[in-house]
């Protein structure tokens, strides 16, 4: 019979970061964010105010906030982290390339190949963890 991880272990980042990661997906799927950023590319050609507003009002907000998890993290020595708002992009990035970006550009056969959301999760936590996991950071 195995027991729960302590508090404070590396398990606690692991499950922090598949959560958001899981969030985010959930967010994309729910709220039809491909079909939106589809939108806001289009009509930004014409108006370039309606990418940088989409941009303000989404975003850059949700980075910002996110930012406080490897700073919290690196607290409680569980990260490796001196620069949590590019360590939070990151992670972001992993999961929105296959969440949003390629679904924007890709249509049809060029999706066939995508990852599932399961592995996309998997590799980026262990990605994350493997370049800010403690006592890791080069």
């Amino acid at each position: 019979m195995s027991s729960a991880p302590p508090l404070g272990s590396a398990v606690d980042a692991e499950a922090v970061l598949r959560g958001f990661a899981q969030s985010l997906l959930r967010f994309v799927r729910e709220t039809d964010q491909i079909a939106f950023t589809r939108f806001v590319i289009a009509e930004s050609r014409h108006l370039p105010w309606i990418a940088e507003a989409f941009y303000r009002a989404g975003k850059a907000p949700l980075a910002a906030a996110f930012a406080g998890v490897p700073a919290s993290l690196t607290e409680r020595r569980l990260l490796a982290c001196e620069r949590p708002d590019l360590a939070a992009r990151q992670f972001m990035g992993l999961i929105q390339e296959f969440a949003i970006r390629s679904h924007v550009m890709a249509v049809g056969e060029g999706l066939q190949d995508a990852p599932g959301d399961e592995v996309v999760v998997d590799e980026a936590v262990a990605m994350f963890l493997n370049r800010y996991g403690f006592g890791r950071q080069a």
